[in-house]
């Protein structure tokens, strides 16, 4: 992504673009084992129209 490339123009520290860079990738890891239980709770169209949301 390019929001660690944007917030070293910003002026953020090395230390914060790197929790940012990392977060972004551990959320992605973590839907990997939430995103089907959500699925088989609630429903594949439901849980589109919510992921799309909070995307």
């Amino acid at each position: 992504t390019l929001l660690p490339v944007r917030a070293g123009i910003e002026g953020f520290s090395p230390f914060a673009i790197g929790v940012m860079g990392a977060s972004f990738y551990l959320g992605y890891i973590l839907s990997c084992f939430f995103a089907p239980r959500v699925v088989a709770r609630v429903g594949h169209i439901r849980s589109f129209t919510v992921f799309g949301t909070v995307a």
